[in-house]
């Protein structure tokens, strides 16, 4: 063993040092200024992913549980909201009221549409002879009661013919006029891998 010792040039010994130390200094280098901000890159990223994906798995929770109470409400309300959204024309108002009143006239005298709130709001002047107040004062009732929605308005004349009352009224009918086609909406969908 001595003699292994002996055969050893110290010179050698210094450069194996020397080239050890640079080796290790340059591998000291990639690993911090290299690695280590590539990994604590990484792990940030991926902590803002995962965060992305819990925010987004929760807003698609919600929106699916709106959509639920949405639909849940328009079940509800399906027959409500099918006669807001008909088309009401004057023979149908006629229909409704015939059979409270004689020679009943109805008359579209104009409309407006309120594009706020997606509602057409359409103007009748509804004339004829009633034998009862009771059906001129309850007209708008039974308007809704054939799933019309209206309400009465001004003017309204009423005169006395005998045991027989004339009058003239005006009614303002009601209609949903939102194009629900045209809606489109897409529940938010979390991909997973």
């Amino acid at each position: 063993m001595k003699s292994f010792f002996n055969n050893i040039d110290p010179e050698s010994i210094f450069r194996h040092i020397l080239w050890s130390a640079v080796f290790i200094i340059i591998c000291a280098y990639i690993c911090i200024d290299i690695i280590v901000p590539a990994i604590a890159k990484y792990k940030g990223q991926a902590f803002m992913n995962d965060s992305a994906k819990v925010s987004l798995a929760q807003v698609s929770q919600i929106e699916k549980d709106l959509h639920a109470k949405i639909e849940l409400i328009k079940s509800q309300n399906a027959q409500a909201l099918k006669d807001f959204h008909r088309n009401v024309q004057a023979r149908d108002i006629k229909k409704a009221l015939n059979p409270f009143f004689v020679n009943l006239n109805v008359t579209q005298v104009g409309f407006k549409i309120d594009p706020k709130n997606n509602v057409k709001e359409t103007t009748y002047e509804i004339s004829g002879t009633s034998p009862n107040i009771n059906y001129i004062t309850d007209m708008a009732i039974n308007l809704r009661k054939s799933h019309i929605f209206a309400n009465a308005s001004f003017p309204v004349s009423i005169k006395s013919r005998g045991k027989m009352l004339d009058f003239t009224y005006t009614v303002v009918v009601f209609q949903g006029v939102f194009n629900f086609r045209a809606l489109k909406t897409h529940p938010v969908v979390l991909k997973t891998r």
